[in-house]
């Protein structure tokens, strides 16, 4: 009977013996204990005297014979490592320090089934576990892992630098600045009062514009901001044309016109008014001048009166 103590593998239930054979190569791997060295046959379990390397073909008797072992010293000398930091769309896996020339190494993602004889590399941000087992002959297995830990990178102003912009209404399209390099893929979502818009929404008319923006990408944190445009109402001076008649003419039309500033080409003022003087008496009269309530909102208007001048009637 051969008793692997420690042991497994295929044991043979009974051998022949002929004049004196050696014992039978149980020792060439039909049996092995992991992490330890099979150093041979003893004809007791407490392993003591010379192992047992052949059978006489005089012995009789039922015999055992146990299997003695030598614990495997320990794996020494390299070094395993993961990674930890933020995207970079690199790969990344384990890293290994020492020399390598007498071990082999396997990979496994679960821990289980070590078939991998390269490290698996992860690009995306997550927190992946990577096994390792490292065998040579003599020794005992070396397992162990590591963490491949990648987290968002951040979407810096580098990329994406929107800043508040300040103009005067001019009839053009505008939108607030953005100075960044940009970044390939990115989803970009940009709100006015609630209105949504998938690339800066630009304004004409005077008014303040507060534009809320959300930028998105995998493998990055999402940011979130807001700039406004301002388009400030364009200056301009409106002023009664002054009017002299003499006692007794017909009364003129009264208007305007603009004496500081200009309107935008192709604009035009709408609902002035002048006052219609109906004076007839000689003197000097102011000639008002206003607009209506909510007309031209792109023009901050300042108003300046007008001079009406009834001269004396010169006669002989």
């Amino acid at each position: 009977t051969f008793n692997a103590n420690g042991g497994s593998g295929s044991i043979p239930s009974s051998i022949t013996v002929k004049n004196g054979e050696m014992m039978p190569s149980i020792s060439k791997g039909s049996i092995t204990r992991s992490g330890y060295t099979f150093m041979g046959w003893y004809d007791n379990k407490d392993l003591t005297g010379d192992k047992v390397t052949s059978i006489s073909n005089t012995v009789t008797g039922n015999k055992t014979y146990w299997a003695k072992w030598n614990e495997n010293p320990s794996i020494t000398g390299l070094t395993f490592t993961g990674f930890t930091g933020t995207y970079d769309a690199n790969e990344h896996g384990v890293t290994v320090e020492g020399d390598l020339s007498n071990y082999t190494i396997k990979y496994s993602t679960d821990g289980t089934n070590y078939d991998l004889t390269e490290s698996p590399k992860y690009t995306n941000v997550g927190k992946n576990t990577v096994y390792y087992k490292v065998t040579r002959d003599g020794y005992k297995d070396k397992t162990g892992n590591v963490e491949i830990n990648i987290s968002e990178a951040t979407i810096t102003e580098d990329m994406f630098k929107f800043e508040d912009e300040t103009v005067t209404y001019d009839g053009k399209e505008h939108t607030i600045k953005n100075s960044g390099s940009g970044l390939t893929n990115a989803t970009i979502t940009l709100t006015v009062n609630k209105t949504n818009y998938t690339s800066l929404p630009k304004f004409t008319n005077a008014g303040t514009y507060k534009i809320d923006y959300k930028i998105e990408k995998a493998n990055y944190t999402t940011r979130t901001g807001s700039a406004t445009l301002t388009i400030n109402k364009k200056a301009i001076t409106v002023k009664a044309k002054d009017k002299t008649i003499t006692y007794g003419d017909s009364l003129p039309t009264f208007d305007y016109e603009i004496t500081k500033g200009s309107l935008v080409t192709g604009e035009s003022l709408e609902n002035i008014n002048v006052s219609q003087l109906t004076k007839t008496t000689v003197g000097n009269y102011d000639i008002t001048v206003s607009q209506s309530e909510g007309s031209n909102p792109n023009y901050n208007i300042t108003f300046e009166n007008g001079n009406f001048r009834i001269d004396m009637k010169e006669i002989t």
